[in-house]
């Protein structure tokens, strides 16, 4: 019985992981007429992932709290299991922070160092940054949400390098220069009110460290 109980439980999970990332990852949930997947929608999947990652171990435990040893081979796809998850997890980690990524990369694109600042680029990848933090504030802890903004915030230096680089902008002294500066200090002080993030602060004035 026990060992039955533990196939329908693999079963179940790895059904829920398959079903999650094709709805969601994979866009099935727009088939199924959902306009549109939301960041909301993937905050929402990246908690019940975490949760059930954390859940993974606890269950093989007690499952073999309840067998004899040499059935103990029948746990190991709960490691499988466990695997698929994190890898799961990460994904949609990873696909938040590129969603913001592309909205930074087309705001930046236009970005030009004039002297009226925050220039609009800025002033809208600010309110981008702070919409996502508004919708995924009551959904994920504060660990997780702290370590996503680190994701964005580097992929915002990428992308503000690279633009940097293309307009021929360097930390020389020169005017342009001041100007970068002052919208990276805009940038600094206007997400500077987000609690528990460590992202934003002083390590924004690191996308001068190749362009020295």
């Amino acid at each position: 019985c026990v060992c039955v109980c533990v196939c329908v439980e693999q079963f179940l999970l790895q059904f829920f992981n398959e079903q999650t990332c094709g709805l969601v990852l994979g866009a099935g949930a727009m088939k199924l007429q959902l306009k549109t997947i939301t960041s909301r929608h993937l905050g929402l999947v990246s908690r019940c992932l975490h949760a059930i990652i954390l859940l993974i171990p606890d269950v093989k435990k007690l499952f073999e709290q309840k067998m004899a040893p040499q059935q103990y081979p029948l746990l190991q796809p709960f490691d499988i299991v466990l695997m698929d998850f994190c890898v799961h997890y990460k994904q949609i980690h990873e696909k938040l922070v590129d969603i913001m990524g592309d909205l930074i990369k087309r705001q930046l694109v236009k970005w030009e160092a004039k002297y009226i600042t925050p220039s609009s680029s800025m002033s809208a990848i600010v309110k981008h940054i702070l919409k996502l933090y508004e919708a995924l504030l009551d959904i994920l802890p504060s660990d997780q949400l702290s370590d996503l903004f680190r994701g964005v915030e580097q992929r915002f230096k990428e992308h503000f390098r690279a633009q940097l680089a293309l307009q021929g902008i360097t930390n020389n002294g020169s005017t342009q220069h001041g100007i970068v500066n002052s919208e990276l200090q805009h940038f600094k002080t206007a997400l500077s009110s987000l609690e528990n993030i460590t992202a934003f602060g002083n390590s924004l004035f690191d996308v001068w460290s190749t362009n020295r």
